[in-house]
């Protein structure tokens, strides 16, 4: 198994009940659950929750690969993950995970205009402006150039350029979704909806495409994403 790749594949309520996107009442919640495929196996999952905590969105990523070969586990993956943003800005990130028996720790903090990444492939600062992270949860991230590995903590330079249009299977049926193919770190191909949310991926291991497919979702998380952005950029404003 291509740990590199897995680890990259490898994410409360406002004064009122609901809020007004689109002229539709949605809930302050959305979700995604993505089940994931290689040599025609379910090998596991990832699944993406996010709510609206006042002028925050919170997201959680769970993560989980389990490989096996004649009934034989040779490889398994997890992976917790919990981010704060505000103003479209990473404020806070923790994860946990374990690859077999190894486990490991991330920690991100925001202090003025820097991130603090203690990981296991990196620590240090960086500028906090305009960093997205590996969770893919909206397609706002397509135009951030740095990236950081929410399973080392690592920085990755990532340059996604759009590809068209394609269709893409899922939970219920086939849809169309605009291709995003990275030329920088990553050897990924993203691909998200009309909305902005994201609905699946393609990446290769060990010479072999694996795929993320979109197994299940709620609300819009995409729509959480752009709502609270654009209600911070209001009240800035005043």
């Amino acid at each position: 198994m291509d740990r590199r790749t897995f680890l990259t594949i490898t994410p409360i309520i406002l004064s009122a009940p609901n809020i007004l996107i689109g002229g539709l009442k949605k809930n302050t919640e959305g979700s995604r659950e993505f089940k994931i495929l290689w040599r025609n196996m379910n090998v596991g999952y990832s699944n993406i929750r996010a709510h609206l905590d006042g002028q925050k969105l919170r997201t959680e990523v769970k993560v989980s690969l389990t490989a096996k070969l004649f009934g034989i586990t040779f490889y398994s993956y997890t992976l917790e993950n919990s981010e704060v943003w505000e103003n479209g800005e990473l404020i806070k990130l923790n994860s946990q995970s374990q690859e077999n028996n190894r486990k490991k720790e991330l920690k991100v903090y925001r202090k003025g205009g820097e991130l603090i990444i203690e990981g296991s492939k990196f620590s240090g600062i960086i500028p906090a402006a305009g960093v997205a992270t590996t969770s893919y949860f909206t397609s706002d991230f397509i135009r951030r150039k740095v990236w950081i590995n929410t399973d080392s903590g690592k920085p990755l330079d990532v340059d996604f350029q759009k590809a068209g249009t394609e269709t893409i299977s899922s939970f219920d049926g086939i849809r169309s979704g605009e291709k995003w193919i990275n030329s920088g770190e990553l050897n990924l191909t993203l691909f998200y909806d009309v909305h902005g949310d994201w609905i699946g991926s393609y990446f290769p291991v060990r010479g072999e495409l694996a795929t993320m497919l979109l197994d299940k979702e709620t609300q819009s998380i995409n729509a959480l994403w752009e709502y609270l952005n654009s209600k911070n950029q209001k009240i800035g404003n005043r």
